[in-house]
């Protein structure tokens, strides 16, 4: 079997493959709700060193609700170095964020810019009768050089039909428990409902429904508290309300349950809670 290899008079320059950024995805389409874990990786040859660099800055991910994952203090590459097209890196990690595409006319991953200053050895004739090797790093240059990351386009999968009518934006796998502080109160006296749900997904996104409490029945408006966390890099959290309700008259009254259906991303099915 022969092979036909074609040589081209110029490339790639060096200097582009010796450090440059990267925008990873763990997905390029996803549902509406659904995390889109994005990290922006800067790679370095490892035989090039980087003398100077700016702070790196996120852009605005607009059409994207956005939860922070990571945030470095300081640059710092990976233990392990990596091998991309042939080329060994040192890799580190600019930052990470969890996204959830929101309704927009479009979803793209924004590329950034960062100034960078990278020192090239000047090479120097070793038979030359002024060469030293203690003053090779004066013949050191230093040279300016700008990273840009490519731009990412995100496709929005479509929920499947038919859509239940309780489903308020909810993407990922939650449960909901509710509970109160006492079964047996006299009249204006308040007694607590709360109802938390916890899960992982687009937490922040949603909202419960509103609740229908039975006449005779005073509700106050709601303490909500919300707790979030970044594990395994999803987002896992917790939203709470908690009641106040106050009876004003005799009987007995029965506290509605709440039901809300949500995309399940492990079945892509739908799944009520």
């Amino acid at each position: 079997k022969t092979f036909n290899i074609r040589v081209n008079k110029t490339g790639t320059s060096n200097s582009e493959q010796l450090v440059f950024i990267l925008a990873e995805l763990d997905k390029e389409s996803a549902y509406l709700g659904e995390q889109i874990t994005l990290t922006y990786k800067l790679y370095k040859d490892v035989n090039t060193t980087i003398s100077g660099i700016e702070q790196f800055q996120m852009p605005d991910f607009n059409g994207f609700w956005v939860e922070e994952i990571f945030t470095p203090q300081r640059l710092q590459y990976q233990k392990q170095n990596v091998i991309f097209k042939g080329i060994e890196y040192q890799v580190a990690n600019l930052g990470q964020r969890a996204l959830f595409p929101i309704s927009s006319e479009k979803h793209i991953i924004p590329s950034v810019k960062l100034k960078t200053q990278i020192d090239i050895k000047r090479k120097k004739n070793s038979r030359d009768p002024f060469f030293d090797p203690f003053f090779d790093s004066f013949f050191n240059k230093t040279q300016t050089k700008y990273l840009k990351s490519d731009e990412k386009f995100i496709t929005i999968k479509p929920f499947p039909d038919p859509r239940p009518d309780n489903f308020f934006g909810a993407v990922g796998s939650f449960k909901i428990h509710s509970e109160i502080d006492q079964e047996e109160v006299v009249i204006n006296e308040g007694f607590t409902f709360k109802i938390s749900l916890k899960g992982t997904g687009n937490l922040g996104l949603f909202t419960l429904p509103e609740i229908k409490f039975p006449n005779g029945l005073d509700a106050f408006p709601p303490n909500d508290s919300f707790k979030k966390d970044a594990f395994r890099n999803e987002i896992t959290g917790s939203q709470e309300l908690e009641y106040v309700l106050v009876p004003r008259k005799e009987g007995n009254f029965k506290i509605p349950s709440v039901q809300i259906s949500y995309f399940n991303l492990k079945t892509k099915t739908w799944s009520q809670i």
